[in-house]
């Protein structure tokens, strides 16, 4: 019997630092990279005096791989992260787990040899625990919660696929029967949404702020959202929903009017039960019409911002980032036109994945974010999270140590 030997062929890979510009004209024309790599994301970075790295990865001198690595001066060292990265360039962006495994070899020995004392990395993968396995094997702990958030970064995030869905009127009605009922709300209300200019940007920060306190939140400054906006220019949405309460009002007594007229040129006997719907109809609008007297009497004939959202977006997937809204309009439902009007646009742009982003995990009925993310039927998704390297340990514990003695945090 002739015996036959198996070689497997590892492609090699070989990874260099380089600049922004060229990071930049690397990435032209790549639709899929996550928000967080992106030459956009890095000068908000670097507007929060965040330290910036930037590598490319070639296989015969082709590019395969981009990513941007940040790092911040820590007591003892510093703390380099990779946030959702690196960036996959064959397949579509998909995840390339050989040609990952290959980049962090470089990555560890990297920031050995940069003063780290920390190396962060938040794959951008849904959990596996064969891939804990594999990450643990290279000497990563895996530092992600179970549910909550990791610094700011949520461990399961909230989707909607859009595949399938041919327009707004369908997608309309992938809405839970609650999620239907408030956008057709908003619709009866008059909502209108928009996108902000630049010069309005204090506007958002206004409704931001105000949610943040109510919650109980640190919120970004005004600076983070203007130098997003411009950053990000048409792949970032700074929208609110407003409304007219004059023009509310004015379509409500149409309305009752119309009823009214209905009831009037209708004396058949038949049309009973019918004129008895167009009458309880007509103390509804009256009812609103009571509800709605005192914005009437504040605001009088303004549009008035009620909520807002920071929406971000690639060719895979439209991302819900920030919101806010205020107290006093709650019962005008405004998140629900907001959503509904980002969702049939990422529609219109054939983006094939809606991201609600994150939730905290506990699906007991306590988080009420979940809750409303829910009226629009997408579902829960536990991401991979974090791992920590730490490349001088018997250093990081020794800190740890007097961190500890010093009662520092």
């Amino acid at each position: 019997m002739k015996e036959f030997a198996i070689i497997v062929l590892v492609k090699k890979y070989v990874f260099k630092e380089i600049d922004l510009t060229e990071f930049e004209k690397s990435a032209q024309g790549i639709g899929y990279l996550n928000f967080l790599q992106t030459a956009a994301m890095a000068r908000v970075f670097a507007d929060r005096n965040y330290q910036l790295h930037y590598f490319v990865g070639f296989e015969n001198d082709e590019v395969k791989l981009l990513a941007l690595l940040t790092a911040v001066p820590i007591f003892g060292g510093l703390k380099f992260e990779l946030r959702f990265g690196p960036s996959f360039l064959d397949n579509e962006g998909s995840f390339d787990e050989a040609l990952f495994f290959q980049f962090l070899n470089y990555l560890k020995n990297y920031v050995k040899s940069s003063n780290g004392l920390i190396l962060k990395v938040i794959p951008d993968l849904e959990f596996s625990s064969e891939f804990l396995k594999k990450m643990s094997a290279q000497d990563f702990v895996h530092t992600s919660p179970e549910s909550g958030y990791d610094e700011g970064e949520p461990t399961w995030h909230y989707v909607k696929e859009l595949t399938g869905l041919s327009d707004a009127k369908a997608l309309m009605k992938s809405y839970s029967k609650d999620g239907q009922y408030s956008v057709k709300r908003t619709q009866q209300f008059g909502i209108s949404v928009r996108a902000l200019a630049y010069d309005e940007l204090s506007k958002f920060k206004s409704i931001t702020e105000a949610t943040s306190e109510r919650r109980g939140y640190n919120d970004h400054d005004l600076e983070y959202y203007q130098v997003f906006y411009k950053a990000f220019a048409d792949k970032a949405q700074f929208l609110v929903a407003e409304i007219n309460f004059q023009d509310y009002v004015s379509a409500l007594k149409e309305q009752i009017a119309k009823l009214q007229s209905q009831i009037d040129n209708s004396n058949s006997l038949k049309k009973e039960k019918q004129r008895q719907e167009w009458q309880s109809q007509i103390q509804s609008q009256e009812k609103r019409l009571e509800e709605v007297a005192p914005f009437l009497e504040k605001y009088q004939d303004k549009h008035i911002i009620l909520a807002g959202g920071l929406f971000v977006e690639n060719d895979k997937e439209m991302i819900y980032l920030f919101s806010g809204s205020y107290e006093e309009f709650k019962h005008f439902y405004a998140p629900f036109a907001i959503q509904h009007f980002i969702m049939t646009q990422a529609l219109e742009k054939k983006i094939p994945l809606y991201n609600f982003y994150g939730i905290t995990g506990n699906f007991d009925g306590s988080d009420g974010v979940l809750h409303f993310k829910e009226n629009f039927n997408g579902h829960p998704v536990r991401k991979i999270g974090s791992f920590c390297y730490y490349p001088h340990p018997l250093k990081h514990q020794f800190i740890q140590f007097v961190k500890k003695i010093l009662r520092r945090t």
